[in-house]
């Protein structure tokens, strides 16, 4: 409830990051996990090793790397959906080829890193919006962040309750729901507007289907 209202009456105010440093300084001093409430615990801080992939045919055969590629062409479809999004929003031209060379060449580059494979994320992509970063320079400061956090900081992190990562992706992936997308969609094609109701209803109740 409170990053809605600091969204809603103070915007120019970063509620993700209020609330996650309130959170953190509340559970060290009155320590929630002993009241089962789950927090982030301890991170293994440190930056990964440099590993060159061991791939071979009997590696491409294996059903872990076929569910792997079904988990990067979904991968890529949220990173095309997410990009057309803000695109509309923010009034900027896309260009899916060059979306799609960047993600995968982040993968490739993953790779080397013993990594896993990362996509756009549409909850870290709204709240970056909403705190009005428009430019590449953000991602390099979340970087250089993420860098400085694993090498000293990642004991600041342990208290922080999981509940309030999960309040902000919440809060940050309600604005994601456009009410007159669907409407215009039904004005274009009546099957298409009851084909994203179903997809939708199918998620919410059944879930993420994992092959």
């Amino acid at each position: 409830m409170g990053l809605i209202l600091l969204k809603r009456f103070v915007p120019r105010v970063p509620g993700p990051l209020v609330a996650v440093v309130v959170a953190i300084i509340v559970s060290s001093l009155f320590n929630p996990a002993d009241l089962g409430v789950s927090v982030v615990g301890q991170i293994p801080g440190g930056l990964p090793s440099l590993q060159i992939p061991q791939v071979g045919p009997r590696l491409i055969l294996e059903h872990s790397f076929r569910q792997l590629w079904h988990c990067q062409f979904s991968i890529f479809a949220d990173e095309l959906l997410v990009a057309r999004v803000f695109a509309k929003k923010n009034h900027y031209a896309l260009d899916p080829n060059q979306e799609l060379t960047a993600l995968g060449a982040a993968n490739v580059s993953c790779g080397f890193f013993e990594s896993f494979a990362v996509g756009a994320s549409s909850s870290r992509t709204v709240v970056n919006d909403d705190m009005h970063g428009k430019s590449q320079m953000v991602g390099l400061v979340a970087a250089g962040l993420v860098i400085v956090f694993l090498l000293y900081l990642t004991s600041l992190l342990q208290n922080l309750p999981k509940v309030v990562l999960g309040a902000v992706i919440v809060v940050a992936a309600i604005s994601l729901i456009d009410v007159q997308e669907f409407r215009s969609l039904n004005l274009i094609r009546h099957s298409e507007f009851y084909l994203s109701l179903l997809t939708l209803l199918g998620v919410l109740i059944i879930g993420i289907v994992w092959e």
